[in-house]
């Protein structure tokens, strides 16, 4: 049985290799949130839609990547950078929630899920583009 300043250490030695694991990965992000971010001209994020093709060419939103959700762990390996945060939404929040998995396990720190994604984001009056439109 351990004394009460060894349990310590090992709470602490436990919570240090934690902390120095952690990644930013916010569960949540509103579509107001990242509406706003936009419109004060933030521009070092980039905006997946991992929707099928034949829906992100019918409308998205403005400024983002087409990035199939059956291609985002390849083309995250070769083509995103790990640098930009990275704001994700799909089909379904949960769509989007292992969208974000995938792209922490490929070495991505900053990646931030759209709750709503593009519905939500049309109810805000967020811009958007597509030949749906």
């Amino acid at each position: 049985m351990l004394n009460s300043h060894g349990a310590l250490e090992n709470a602490q030695g436990a919570l240090s290799t934690f902390t120095s694991n952690l990644v930013m990965f916010k569960v949540k992000s509103t579509a107001d949130e990242l509406k706003s971010r936009l419109e004060r001209g933030s521009l070092a994020l980039t905006i997946i839609d991992i929707r099928a093709p034949k829906s992100f060419d019918r409308q998205h939103i403005k400024g983002a990547i087409s990035v199939p959700f059956s291609r985002l762990e390849d083309l995250a390996r070769s083509a995103l950078s790990r640098h930009r945060e990275i704001y994700i939404y799909g089909e379904s929040d949960e769509q989007s929630f292992h969208g974000s998995r995938i792209l922490l396990s490929t070495g991505f720190r900053n990646v931030v899920q759209i709750i709503g994604g593009l519905t939500t984001w049309r109810k805000i009056a967020g811009a958007t583009e597509g030949i749906g439109i």
